[in-house]
């Protein structure tokens, strides 16, 4: 089988790039998926849409193989699976909707709590007057993100003096 191995390569420790993967983690699967007897082309998406377009209508893989996290905004986790279903190419991981949905946090906790699954406390807060009464300690925390990105020791906050911060 043919496969395209898509993947966001970390080039710094920063933590915009907490989420991609180093060049042994890439080349180990690569080299997994090769083992198995696929033809597997490792493909940076890093690049612009069309140049990516392109590379993917070249190789025609069978199959996406889909690492990549995407580098900004709500949708970013989305948008690689988004454009494959868009061309057509079966790739491995959640479609485009469940993981533009698990990126928003409050959405995807009323989901969740809708399906009768208890859940911690939590409110969106986007401006400091919107707050709701809490018990302090809280832990502040961006609500498009995931793996902890956004999140240190600054974010646990004990009282409503340290919020602004």
């Amino acid at each position: 089988m043919r496969i395209a191995l898509t993947y966001n390569e970390k080039r710094s420790t920063s933590e915009a790039e907490a989420e991609f993967d180093s060049p042994e983690t890439i080349h180990a699967i690569a080299r997994m998926l090769a083992s198995l007897g696929h033809v597997v082309t490792p493909v940076e998406v890093g690049k612009p849409v069309e140049a990516l377009v392109a590379q993917l209508r070249r190789l025609k893989p069978e199959l996406v193989f889909n690492m990549a996290e995407g580098h900004a905004g709500t949708f970013r986790e989305a948008f690689y699976p988004a454009l494959f279903e868009h061309l057509g190419l079966p790739h491995t991981g959640s479609p485009a909707s469940v993981l533009a949905l698990c990126l928003d946090k409050a959405m995807a906790k009323k989901m969740v709590a809708a399906a009768r699954v208890h859940t911690p406390r939590a409110q969106l807060v986007r401006r400091l007057d919107e707050l709701r009464p809490v018990a302090w300690k809280v832990i502040v925390k961006p609500n498009f993100e995931g793996s902890s990105k956004g999140i240190t020791q600054a974010s646990v906050v004990e009282d409503p003096a340290q919020l602004a911060d």
